[in-house]
């Protein structure tokens, strides 16, 4: 059994396209006693304030930066709920008229996303193994997009429904990494291959 499980992951903030401001909510559930790391990624995300915490026992939170970002420490006891809610500012891409926002999320059993947006129409894509659930018009000139399923490294991009947006070619970029064991009469190695779309 796992020593944890995300139940549900909540984001909502506004961005404009440079920047997003994030409220992210999840709930946690501890699956054995003691003290319990969590990642929660967001690598690249900066805390605006400490984070909030609803449970029962303490919370403790550093950044590895180069590993698993914001981690997360609860310590409890089996089987018992915490809340955790966190405030980030995260950066976006922005390209002519297209905007970008990417973020590395935790693996959670129900999770969505509300963003909203300073255009008064917007179209809008999620990268694969997400679904686009709702885009719609707000007052004020706004637009509000609502994501369902947020999985690994998430991609949301939007642009003004009346820009043309230049189609990009499919660019695959390609990483490996070898293990060699010799052992003096023969060589065994092993090789992992990691391929992403980046078009």
């Amino acid at each position: 059994q796992p020593a944890y499980a995300i139940e549900r992951l909540d984001i909502a903030g506004t961005s404009t396209g440079a920047t997003a401001d994030l409220v992210v909510n999840l709930t946690i559930v501890i699956h054995q006693s003691g003290w319990v790391g969590i990642p929660l990624r967001f690598n690249g995300a900066v805390l605006r304030e400490a984070p909030k915490y609803a449970g029962p026992g303490p919370l403790v939170m550093h950044v590895d930066p180069e590993g698993d970002g914001h981690v997360t420490w609860i310590r409890g006891e089996s089987h018992q709920k915490h809340q955790v809610s966190l405030k980030l500012m995260a950066n976006g891409e922005q390209v002519g008229p297209q905007s970008r926002l990417k973020l590395a999320v935790p693996q959670a059993t129900v999770s969505q996303l509300v963003l909203n947006i300073p255009l008064p129409k917007a179209e809008a894509t999620v990268s694969d193994g997400s679904k686009l659930d709702a885009v719609r018009s707000l007052a004020g000139a706004k637009t509000e997009i609502k994501v369902l399923g947020l999985t690994g490294d998430f991609e949301l991009t939007w642009h003004p429904s009346d820009s043309k947006v230049a189609g990009l070619p499919t660019i695959l970029e390609a990483s490996s990494t070898q293990l060699i064991r010799i052992n003096g009469r023969s060589a065994n190695t092993d090789v992992k291959l990691t391929v992403r779309s980046l078009g």
